[in-house]
């Protein structure tokens, strides 16, 4: 996380919720799911807060926002999968606050008798290995987080000023994502 006056580093997450709305945006799509966890998590608040930006920014409505009691793809499947079934269908595109939520809404979709990314685009954010390589993501550089954490803890020990540093992002864009139909 981050905070003013304290020595932190963490991943650009509003850069990159705004990265994955721009994406969807310039794909076409203007109607949007975010589905997320407890948007008390710094991270999680962080990139609904970018995407937020980048559709108002474009003059598109505001995301729907389903949070899952339990932010895993189990908890993500959960949460899609309600908004399916009480007939909410008007939205072509989904941002996930991880991979793992990723995974989840590919799967509800699925089950829901929706094509990803035919239908509706998914976006996810990290860029797990583990997770598959098909998924459109917003990746973020744990190594150079890692790295930073390490010289920030050698500036505490020497007494500097503490700061606040945040890593780039980027968007790597697979087999989730496509032009609205």
């Amino acid at each position: 996380g981050h905070a003013e006056g304290v020595r932190c580093v963490a991943a650009d997450d509003v850069a990159g919720g705004r990265l994955a709305g721009e994406h969807l945006l310039a794909l076409g799509h203007r109607q949007v799911v975010h589905v997320t966890g407890d948007e008390r998590s710094q991270s999680f608040a962080d990139r609904l807060a970018g995407l937020r930006q980048a559709l108002a920014a474009a003059g598109a409505p505001a995301p729907q926002v389903l949070t899952c009691d339990d932010p895993s793809s189990l908890g993500a499947y959960r949460a899609l999968r309600r908004h399916l079934e009480a007939g909410e269908r008007s939205f072509t595109a989904v941002f996930a606050a991880t991979d793992e939520m990723a995974v989840g809404c590919v799967a509800a979709l699925g089950d829901g008798g929706l094509e990803v990314p035919r239908d509706v685009s998914v976006v996810g954010f990290d860029d797990m290995p583990e997770i598959g390589e098909s998924l459109t993501t917003v990746r973020q550089d744990i190594r150079e987080v890692a790295r930073v954490a390490v010289e920030l803890l050698h500036e505490g020990l020497r007494g500097a000023r503490a700061r606040e540093v945040r890593v780039p992002v980027r968007l790597v864009e697979r087999g989730t994502t496509a032009e609205r139909r």
